[in-house]
């Protein structure tokens, strides 16, 4: 399988910072089979289908028909802000599922600009052999997944609870792993943390989202609605 990839200049995504952004595949069916596989997509749990991300897609689509140009990673690049550090790769779609050469010919390009190149895929064990460990992060379901993902050659992301306490833990493997900071500190977004980014050098072989999924959305809301005590 060898999908194209749509690429925004801008994003209102408050998390990333308003970076350059790729979606994966040219339809809503070739994006949604970029993901075939992955326990999240077809369990209903997956943030990017079951939500706002799902509807932006779908508004690029009717957009790219009439203007191809306008979502290619040249016409994003040369609309680059001057607060911009780093680009986006798969807000909707698994990265890995395009063409792997396409996906290194960009990400030298994005690097050979300074920026950080950040993507995941859920198909790290179907991809294994690729040397995409150095573009891609392996995206995860549980700490243990993401501990057999760092001992095949990967850095991982994996889940947390929604309502995880601390910033920094130890997987059962003894990796060190890190709460996303933009979910934890104020003020923090991709854009300026850029720790994602599968080539860094750093000390956390793992880092942890906190569940942001529709099944604890209601959830999240209410607690933020809790008054201090």
């Amino acid at each position: 399988m060898s999908i194209k990839m749509l690429w925004t200049a801008k994003t209102r995504n408050s998390k990333t910072g308003n970076v350059p952004t790729a979606y994966i595949g040219e339809s809503v069916k070739e994006a949604w089979n970029s993901c075939k596989g992955c326990a999240l997509r077809d369990s209903h749990r997956c943030y990017a289908w079951n939500g706002m991300v799902n509807a932006g897609f779908r508004n690029i689509l009717k957009a790219y028909k009439n203007n191809k140009k306008r979502y290619s990673l040249k016409n994003a690049l040369e609309k680059l802000g001057p607060t911009v550090r780093m680009v986006r790769v798969g807000a909707l779609g698994d990265p890995a599922r395009a063409s792997h050469a396409t996906l290194r010919r960009n990400a030298q390009k994005i690097r050979f600009l300074g920026l950080a190149f950040i993507g995941y895929t859920h198909h790290w064990r179907e991809v294994a052999n690729s040397k995409l460990n150095s573009l891609l992060m392996a995206s995860c379901e549980t700490v243990e997944q993401a501990d057999e993902a760092v001992k095949k050659g990967w850095r991982a992301t994996t889940i947390v609870p929604w309502d995880h306490k601390g910033k920094r833990f130890i997987t059962p493997a003894g990796n060190q792993a890190l709460v996303c900071p933009a979910q934890t500190t104020a003020g923090m977004t991709c854009n300026t943390c850029r720790l994602c980014d599968a080539d860094r050098k750093t000390n956390f072989s793992v880092i942890a989202f906190k569940d942001h999924g529709p099944q604890v959305r209601n959830k999240i809301r209410a607690a933020k609605k809790l008054p201090i005590v």
